[in-house]
């Protein structure tokens, strides 16, 4: 396989992107890198650049599983765990594979005898709080204590 076949873009870059992405390309050993993976260089609406690489037997697998091209697959990967929670909130809602709705407690105040928890703004669909934990950080930057299982009684 060519090396470019290989990298792959989020959209089409602009001059100033163009200029930007060679020198970070420039500066990494891009050909030996390449050599074992594939290389995403994700321009964002306010045209911060971002070069992502992953290793290739996971694009090979993702590619092969989902029958999809190699850059798909990158795309799949890049957007995995958002997908896997969609997934898992589904089922989560419609009660299959025993998956559990966990919500990070941001902070606890004791106010006249009783126990006031702050929630973040979001909920991990996991099969437990282990999974869950593993999860967070690649779903969120949040700062968390502790994470609650929604519906465990208490």
């Amino acid at each position: 396989m060519y090396f470019v076949d290989k990298i792959f873009i989020n959209k089409d870059p602009n001059k100033k992107d163009i200029i930007v992405i060679k020198k970070i390309l420039d500066r990494l050993d891009i050909k030996k890198h390449l050599e074992h993976s594939f290389v995403y260089i994700l321009i964002d609406d306010d045209d911060a650049i971002e070069v992502l690489s992953f290793l290739d037997n996971y694009v090979y697998i993702a590619s092969k599983e989902l029958n999809v091209n190699n850059k798909m697959a990158v795309e799949y990967l890049i957007e995995k765990e958002e997908i896997d929670q969609e997934v898992n909130k589904i089922l989560y809602w419609s009660g299959i594979n025993g998956i559990k709705k966990f919500v990070p407690v941001v902070s606890e105040e004791i106010r006249n005898g009783e126990l006031i928890k702050k929630y973040a703004n979001m909920n991990i669909f996991a099969k437990n709080r282990t999974e869950a934990l593993w999860k967070i950080p690649s779903i969120s930057s949040v700062q968390y204590m502790y994470l609650e299982d929604v519906d465990e009684e208490v």
